[in-house]
């Protein structure tokens, strides 16, 4: 049950909390990449220690830089990112790849 809050703490700072600007430009902006990034750690951080896990600086610095890295490659359609549609496949990874550090985090705190 753990996981299934996550995963929802993960679509809640990715989707509607992320809104419409930072969404357009964080591909192009480092500050609106930071800005959704930090949204997103925040939300994913406050879900884990409601939860009760023990989330350590080091899982908020993991939480961050892994996200932004990963929208920060899906936006600019970089490394494997690159031939794949941003709204398609590269979608599909990008979530793929964020449940995957979501399961990090929560393994860490068992």
């Amino acid at each position: 049950m753990s996981y299934l809050l996550l995963i929802y703490a993960h679509f809640l700072g990715d989707y509607p909390l992320q809104g419409k600007y930072l969404a357009e430009t964080k591909g192009k902006n480092v500050i609106s990449l930071i800005a959704h990034s930090v949204i997103w750690t925040g939300t994913v951080s406050i879900a884990g220690f409601l939860i009760g896990f023990q989330v350590t600086f080091v899982d908020v610095i993991f939480l961050f830089v892994v996200h932004g890295i990963i929208d920060y490659l899906k936006a600019n359609q970089l490394w494997f990112f690159r031939n794949l549609n941003p709204e398609g496949l590269g979608l599909v990874l990008d979530q793929l790849l964020h449940g995957i550090q979501l399961l990090i985090f929560a393994l860490s705190n068992y």
